[in-house]
């Protein structure tokens, strides 16, 4: 399986061993091959475990993101109720302070 991206490397190669048999050449070139595959299966699976890396800090950011602030609320609320219930208490004083 000769792919074009690399017949001139076999050429050169043929070129340069001229005196090699074609079946040591065939070899070559099948060792070059088998070479090429074995680094394309790691960076399939390099970049799969990335992909999912990726994934998973994009997860964690999203949780803190979304999640997080929409938890945020109910103490929010509680102390907005208590800082309103402090003003209208306060203001409920005052005016029964007015009025003695």
């Amino acid at each position: 399986m000769i792919q074009e991206g690399f017949s001139t490397f076999f050429v050169e190669v043929i070129e340069l061993k001229g005196s090699l048999v074609k079946d040591e050449v065939l070899e070559l070139v099948q060792r070059e091959a088998d070479t090429l595959l074995a680094l394309k299966e790691f960076a399939s699976s390099f970049l799969f475990i990335v992909s999912w890396v990726i994934f998973a800090i994009s997860a964690y950011l999203l949780y803190w993101a979304i999640i997080m602030p929409l938890l945020a609320i109910i103490p929010f609320l509680i102390s907005l109720c208590s800082g309103l219930l402090c003003f209208y208490l306060s203001r409920k004083l005052d005016d029964r302070r007015k009025n003695n």
